[in-house]
């Protein structure tokens, strides 16, 4: 086990550790105060109608976020006070003995290692047989010492960690809920789309961002399959909304192919996170916490389009050229959906509206493919290409091996 050295002991200053327990109070108490004056200016303005009913609802909600950013710093000083005291006590006690050692004549290595340092007057026989026994039994104690002194530094070097943890932990849970931490993954998703828009290599940074801002931890999975809620930092929430902004315009062949030109692992990383973080924002499941929720309306409009509309139609414009036509309106875009969501993590895909979506689309596909009535049909896809009844079929199949591994959806 780890553990500090006694000079590390004799000179740490656990109560400057308050400085932040105090700190960290204080910005609960201000931020308490602050929401509650805010909810008071609005109430207090004489005035009715649903403006002020739509202005006192968003102060409430304003009131609510800021509670949890108070709940938060609240919590986090409570934990550091708590292993303040705890390493203040381990502190103590440590020193405490290594002084009693001392004046029972046992010295202190800086390692914790404790030695006899008695002297034995020699010369007598018996005394000598008296004090070969006396040294032997102290010096068996300080092994015993040694031994105790370096497990309560031990737990001294763990009530330290949990201690830089706990506050480490608060000042992020901080960053993430606080308004500042939203605007930063905002500001960072625009960055990024705008990198790729251009063509230009994005950093291992960027990767890193987009990455985990569209993953989910295997116990946040397995709440989904059990259809529970999942609320992630909202900074991460508020980064995948914009992206999903920034993709609104892009029809789903070209956010397939966005990251094209990267190549390699950067390129199938973007393509992976972005058919992960579609999944993610098409799950009604997944929320920020603070009353924002995935689902289809998250979706890019060009990709909901995809999903919602008619994915086939009957046209006998055509029956003196080539006899009657089944119409595929959005062919093209089920199969730049079918690739790029290939990409992304199987796991992710669980009570997803895209999963629903796509799993309507195949079916309707198939009715089409099935209710033929004996007559020669032909398929045209949106460009007005024909497309052979196999190929269809292959993609249908598709569509439905896809969405497969959700069977929620």
């Amino acid at each position: 086990m780890p553990y500090p050295t006694l000079s590390d002991v004799l000179v740490a200053q656990p109560a400057n550790y308050l400085t932040l327990r105090d700190g960290l109070t204080g910005l609960a108490t201000s931020v308490d105060a602050h929401a509650r004056g805010m909810v008071s200016a609005v109430t207090g303005v004489a005035w009715d109608g649903h403006t002020r009913e739509a202005a006192v609802g968003r102060a409430n909600e304003e009131k609510t976020a800021f509670g949890r950013i108070a709940n938060v710093a609240r919590e986090a000083a409570s934990s550091i006070g708590a292993h303040v005291t705890s390493l203040q006590g381990l502190q103590a006690v440590l020193i405490l003995d290594v002084i009693e050692l001392f004046l029972d004549n046992y010295v202190i290595g800086d390692d914790w290692t404790v030695h006899d340092a008695m002297v034995y007057p020699g010369g007598d026989p018996v005394l000598d047989s008296v004090n070969a026994k006396v040294r032997e039994r102290r010096e068996q104690a300080a092994r015993d010492y040694t031994s105790a002194l370096k497990g309560k530094a031990g737990e001294f070097a763990a009530a330290d960690r949990s201690l830089a943890h706990d506050a480490h932990s608060g000042i992020e849970g901080l960053n993430t809920l606080s308004p500042a931490g939203s605007a930063v993954s905002i500001r960072a998703a625009d960055r990024l789309l705008d990198e790729l828009r251009h063509h230009r290599q994005l950093s291992p940074t960027e990767l890193t961002e987009l990455r985990e801002a569209a993953g989910l931890t295997p116990e946040q999975i397995e709440a989904i399959r059990e259809g529970r809620p999942v609320s992630i930092a909202p900074n991460r929430y508020a980064y995948l909304r914009e992206l999903m902004v920034g993709l609104d315009e892009m029809s789903p062949s070209e956010i397939d192919h966005l990251a094209d030109y990267l190549g390699g692992r950067s390129g199938g990383s973007v393509q992976a996170s972005l058919a992960n973080g579609l999944q993610l924002m098409g799950n009604p499941l997944v929320n920020d916490g603070f009353g924002h929720h995935g689902g289809m309306a998250a979706l890019p409009s060009k990709v909901r389009e995809a999903l919602q509309r008619t994915p086939v139609s009957f046209d006998t414009s055509y029956m003196a050229e080539v006899g009657p036509l089944w119409k595929l309106n959005n062919y093209h875009d089920l199969l730049a959906l079918k690739d790029l969501l290939g990409k992304g993590d199987p796991a992710l895909r669980v009570n997803t509206d895209i999963d629903r979506g796509l799993l309507k689309q195949a079916a309707e596909l198939a009715g089409a493919t099935s209710n033929r009535e004996g007559l020669f049909l032909q398929y045209e896809d949106e460009n007005g290409r024909l497309v052979k009844a196999d190929d269809l079929t292959e993609t249908i199949n598709g569509l439905a091996g896809l969405v497969s591994v959700d069977h929620p959806a």
